[in-house]
């Protein structure tokens, strides 16, 4: 299980469990927090296969806009990410996703996770 003390503009500040997925549909890693009560607080990555990208190996696309605004600085500060510096738009909406780095904690986490159902 892996936790980290996150703080976004919607998501108060906490302690959050990473639950670790992968995407079906690309196999990309996929985070949700879930709070201290057990229930999701946010799902902090973004799918953008349908514009035809996927994140570099060890990466994930992180929504940072909306409701999810400012979960991609929180997760870097936590040391989760590390920023590498691609910002990709989000055509089905106005908003952008941010690739980050996963740590090598998480990423060695993410082996053997199953895809998540459709």
């Amino acid at each position: 299980m892996i936790q980290a003390t996150l703080q976004a503009k919607n998501l108060p500040r906490g302690t959050y469990t990473l639950q670790l997925g992968r995407y079906r549909v690309d196999q990309s890693p996929a985070i949700i927090l879930i709070d201290a009560g057990g229930l999701p607080a946010m799902k902090a990555t973004v799918c953008l296969v349908g514009q035809h990208l996927t994140p570099d190996e060890g990466c994930v696309f992180i929504k940072d806009y909306s409701e999810n605004e400012g979960i991609f600085d929180a997760l870097c500060k936590a040391g989760i990410l590390t920023d590498t510096m691609m910002v990709v738009n989000v055509r089905s909406h106005d908003g952008y996703a941010r690739q980050g780095k996963i740590n090598e904690t998480l990423r060695h986490a993410f082996d053997g996770i199953p895809v998540w159902p459709a």
